[in-house]
């Protein structure tokens, strides 16, 4: 099988592959470890304020709180104000708030640059919840709630989410592949004749090619940044990080067309610059201390402009200079595999930063987009091996389809770090509405946040109307990452405020709730439930769910 056979064939198997691989969900970055009041709770008195909770720091501009009544009529004009930390902001409420359900919208921007809204409900007194969008026929309304609830966190992708990362893939590929070239025109000798005018021509190409890329994608994630197109919230804006990268890669993106090509250290200067700018805007944001993490991804961008831009600057020579690029070749090859070495030190060391857990790689979108990402590196490495070999044999001539083998994989990493860079390392935890049918019992367990911390827990326990109240109603959490740690039971007490929302013919509902640190730390857990009728008939219910 020949040289340009088998990359047309391991080409369709990487887009095969990246097509398997392509998010079905977009995760929330920020997500929330404690909420107050709790959502779908029913509250005695008004609250004194909304206290949101976020397990990574937040941008200190474009955030928001807004609480409406149920004609939804905003019931402050109060802003929303930030915490020291910049994990937890909070809105205060007017005393003697009427008995109504609230609905509290909130929207933040997290440290990595990536926008988070999200609204849920309360209730105040004997008010009645709104009803549930969908509910069946005799069947208790927590499965409706559930479905209401589950949207924000995902959903299918949609047209305009593919864009998005085709657009980010983009921008970094035209990123490294103009740092690149700049990079090895910077420590080649000084050119003349056709090799100057082919340096210029794609220079130029590669610059208005990066600065369209950065202008779409920019165009593509502002609407999701900013809520009214004035000159203060463009001003917030430039407040955040991603804002401020925004900003100096466009300034410097203009400044290339008259800077770049006039002096080797004007152009080291630009490159330094232009990394700095796109390391401050990414999850190094949202790790401390920031300083380390944004010098792992300056080394890491770096390193692949190397090896892209020497792919591409290799290719452009092929054909038209083989006495020049017979030359450079070795040269390449050399600082190839010294970026690609660099590379793997600089992922692996992030990964341990960003990952509570190593296991977390297998079990998060993040994690097998980085698992394909490493794979091609692997692949990327075997090819390099191979023309080094060729090189080191003199037979240049045959190491051109292993320069677009490379070249292929090269686009195939880029597509993944469109999608993998705008993919949270860590999924949102998600509140837990279980709901479990039976033929003479229904049982729902709700856990909210349902986050390592403090969290609410509510067992609802549905018996046919002639029976009496349960005898007994447990629930029980297991560590299942540790068999040497006990299982953790949640103090429960019947609770009489929940009696009107939530019914079912034939049936009587007995509410149970708790609160407490009684998930202490992330892993795996089973959730165990307990209920004895009064005939003292038991049924155990368990559920598995991974907390990050």
């Amino acid at each position: 099988m020949g040289g340009n056979q088998v990359l047309r064939h391991l080409t369709a198997v990487i887009i095969l592959l990246c097509a398997l691989l392509f998010p079905t969900q977009a995760f929330a970055h920020a997500s929330l470890v404690e909420v107050s009041p709790a959502p779908d709770s029913r509250l005695e008195s008004p609250p004194d304020q909304i206290a949101l909770t976020f397990n990574e720091r937040l941008e200190k501009s474009l955030y928001s709180i807004k609480v409406l009544d149920s004609n939804g009529r905003s019931v402050t004009s109060k802003k929303a104000v930030m915490s020291e930390d910049q994990r937890m902001i909070r809105l205060d409420l007017p005393s003697g708030l009427p008995d109504d359900y609230y609905t509290v919208s909130y929207k933040i921007i997290s440290a990595d640059g990536h926008p988070v809204e999200m609204s849920y409900i309360f209730t105040l007194g004997d008010a009645l919840p709104p009803p549930p969008a969908a509910q069946s026929e005799g069947m208790p309304a927590m499965d409706a709630m559930q479905m209401s609830h589950s949207g924000g966190h995902g959903g299918a992708i949609d047209s305009g989410e593919i864009i998005l990362f085709l657009s980010r893939m983009a921008y970094f590929l035209t990123m490294l592949c103009l740092v690149g070239w700049l990079f090895w025109s910077i420590l080649e000798p000084k050119k003349s004749g056709d090799l100057q005018i082919l340096g210029k021509h794609w220079s130029i190409v590669l610059q208005r090619s990066f600065l369209l890329a950065l202008l779409c994608m920019i165009a593509l994630q502002l609407p999701d940044m900013i809520d009214e197109w004035t000159g203060s919230s463009f001003g917030e804006l430039l407040g955040t990080s991603i804002g401020l990268s925004w900003l100096v890669s466009l300034i410097l993106s203009v400044i290339g067309f008259y800077a770049l090509g006039r002096s080797k250290i004007v152009d080291a200067l630009w490159i330094a610059l232009l990394l700095a700018a796109k390391s401050i805007s990414g999850h190094a944001m949202a790790y401390e201390p920031p300083v380390r993490t944004i010098a792992l991804d300056w080394i890491h961008l770096l390193a692949a402009a190397i090896w892209a831009g020497g792919l591409l600057y290799t290719l452009i020579h092929w054909r038209g200079h083989r006495a020049y690029t017979t030359q450079f070749l070795p040269r390449f090859s050399r600082g190839a595999w010294m970026s690609l070495l660099s590379l793997i030190a600089t992922g692996v060391a992030s990964t341990l930063i960003f990952l509570p857990k190593l296991s977390y790689v297998v079990y998060t979108r993040w994690g097998v987009l980085l698992l394909a990402k490493v794979g091609l590196v692997l692949l990327v490495l075997v090819a390099g091996m191979l023309m080094r070999r060729k090189i080191k044999k003199q037979i240049v001539a045959k190491a051109g389809w292993l320069l677009k083998l490379d070249f292929a994989l090269m686009l195939m990493i880029m597509l993944i770090v469109g999608i993998f860079t705008y993919s949270s390392p860590v999924p949102a935890n998600t509140p837990l509405y279980w709901h479990v049918m039976g033929t003479s019992v229904h049982m729902s367990a709700i856990i909210t946040p349902n986050a390592p911390g403090t969290n609410s827990f509510e067992v609802d326990v549905w018996l046919p109307e002639e029976q009496k109240l349960p005898k007994h109603v447990q629930m029980l959490l297991k560590y299942k990452d540790d068999d040497e740690v006990a299982p953790i039971e949640v103090p429960l007490e019947q609770s009489f405020d929940h009696e009107l929302p939530y019914s079912s013919p034939g049936l009587t509902r007995f509410v149970y709730v708790g609160e407490g640190p009684y998930l202490p730390f992330p892993g795996h857990w089973e959730l165990e439930v307990r209920v004895m009728d009064s005939l003292d008939n038991e049924k155990i219910y368990n559920k598995t769910m991974m907390l990050y």
